[in-house]
């Protein structure tokens, strides 16, 4: 235990400028006084650490000290590149494969070949019909998000209706198997939560912006669509894992009267999409829009075949 304390305090010393005993005590339940102990013996084990008082006083670690590569073990480097790996082959990122080939550089003598990518989990969000031309369509948004460069993309809309807009691509998410990117919308003048695959064509303008400061953290999934709609289901016992896994546990109610998930999600098809691989197993129990919605859907797949 106080090996991994140990290793916890140094990894914070390291992610941030300076840190004060009071946090370390409170962030790891220890005392004070037992802080200063751990930290005399980090600093036995050679790593300098800089001491303030004062009010803003703290503990800090110099710019210039730098864990050697080798201080990871061959488990955990090999896991590390399996996940740059399969990061970097889902957006085609150079940058992620030459981090990738640095990193096995630190241990050319210990990795005859080198490690498999993945080798027990394989990511593709390519579409089912054509792969190369979604994960070409990620690799340019990601592109032009980190170079900060505009792009102008024909867009299908919730309406059916194609537009062309140009975005200044700021995020993009995975959520729930489908991309989308955050992006400022200079059509609309505001930023907009867009589905990567209703993208029908995407060029490079040639052109950069002026990137605002958002975090990511900051940002409200939620909040950020701009078609959304709050709904309740009831889901009966054959598709309530499903559902779970599709809505979260958390959402969740179960009463005498069964079991419902209240939620919000984007105002697509998607929704329905989801609806219908819960079968006859999930009633909508509001809004009506919804429930109109999803009796379409099922009355046109049912006429069609």
């Amino acid at each position: 235990m106080k090996y991994e304390l140990l290793l916890q305090i140094l990894f914070t010393l390291l992610g941030k400028e300076k840190v004060s005993a009071r946090e370390l005590a409170e962030k790891y339940e220890i005392s004070t006084r037992t802080v200063y102990r751990y930290v005399e013996t980090i600093e036995g084990a050679f790593v300098p650490i800089e001491r303030t008082s004062g009010r803003n006083g703290g503990f800090a670690i110099p710019d210039y000290f730098r864990l050697p590569a080798t201080y990871l073990s061959d488990k955990e480097l090999s896991a590390l590149l399996s996940a740059v790996a399969t990061l970097g082959a889902e957006l085609s990122s150079t940058d992620l494969n030459s981090a990738r080939e640095k990193l096995i550089a630190t241990r050319k003598r210990r990795f005859a070949t080198l490690p498999t990518p993945a080798p027990y989990v394989i990511i593709d969000s390519g579409s089912w019909g054509d792969a190369d031309s979604s994960k070409g369509k990620i690799a340019l948004l990601n592109q032009a998000a980190e170079q900060n460069g505009k792009v102008e993309v024909r867009y299908h809309n919730n309406d059916g209706v194609f537009t062309t807009r140009v975005l200044r691509p700021y995020y993009l998410i995975l959520k729930q198997g489908v991309w989308y990117v955050y992006a400022y919308c200079e059509l609309r003048e505001e930023f907009r939560l867009f589905r990567v695959g209703r993208m029908a064509e995407i060029t490079l303008t040639g052109r950069t912006f002026l990137r605002e400061e958002i975090a990511p953290p900051t940002l409200d999934f939620t909040a950020m669509l701009e078609d959304k709609i709050t709904f309740t289901i009831k889901v009966e016992k054959e598709s309530l894992s499903a559902a779970e896994d599709l809505f979260g546990v958390e959402r969740m109610q179960v009463n005498e009267n069964g079991t419902f998930f209240t939620c919000q999600m984007p105002n697509d098809d998607v929704l329905i999409r989801e609806l219908m691989h819960l079968g006859s197993s999930v009633t909508v129990v509001q809004p009506q829009e919804l429930k109109e919605k999803l009796k379409s859907a099922a009355l046109a797949l049912f006429e069609r075949n």
